[in-house]
C-alpha cells in the first residue's frame, strides 16, 4: 500500500521523495512517504498532491486502504476478495 523512503534528519522530510516516487512507479504503490525521522512528507500517487505530516499522522494501514478504495463501492463480498 505505501513505500517510505528514510533519511536522517540532517536531509529535508522530503529529501527522499523523488526516489521513493520512481518504486512507487515501478511497483504500482499507490502512497509513498518520505521522512527524515522528524516527520513524513506524503505524496499521493493518484491525485499527485503531496502534504506533510506529524509523526503520530502517519496512516494506519485501514485507513490506506480506505483511501485507495476510494468511491469503488466494492459491496463486502468484494472487499473481502481482495483484502
Amino acid at each position: 500500500m505505501a513505500i517510505v523512503e528514510a533519511k536522517d534528519n540532517r536531509h529535508s522530510v522530503g529529501a527522499g521523495m523523488q526516489q521513493a516516487i520512481e518504486y512507487a512507479e515501478v511497483l504500482d504503490i499507490p502512497f509513498v512517504y518520505s521522512s527524515n525521522g522528524d516527520g513524513f512528507l506524503e505524496h499521493d500517487m493518484k491525485s499527485g498532491k503531496e502534504r506533510e505530516l506529524m509523526l503520530e499522522q502517519f496512516p494506519s494501514p485501514y485507513d490506506l486502504w480506505q483511501r485507495h478504495i476510494g468511491d469503488e463501492h466494492f459491496t463486502p463480498e468484494q472487499e473481502q476478495l481482495i483484502t
